[in-house]
């Protein structure tokens, strides 16, 4: 059995989300890049590979 996402890697994910909503209601746009927001461009970037294999946020936890 694999582990389940934890509260924390929960927390984490709701705040990174949060600062993408922001980020769009500014920018129009989802494309944060590392030299916008490094955090949040990073973030991003393993969420577009992470839904391109097949584990989006919401069926990450029922993959784990």
């Amino acid at each position: 059995k694999k582990p389940s996402i934890t509260q924390e890697q929960e927390k984490l994910w709701e705040e990174n989300f949060s600062m993408l909503k922001n980020f769009h209601e500014k920018h129009e746009h989802t494309r944060a890049k590392t030299n916008d927001n490094p955090q949040l461009g990073r973030w991003v970037a393993g969420n577009d590979a992470s839904i391109k294999n097949g584990v989006s946020p919401v069926k990450r936890e029922q993959k784990s």
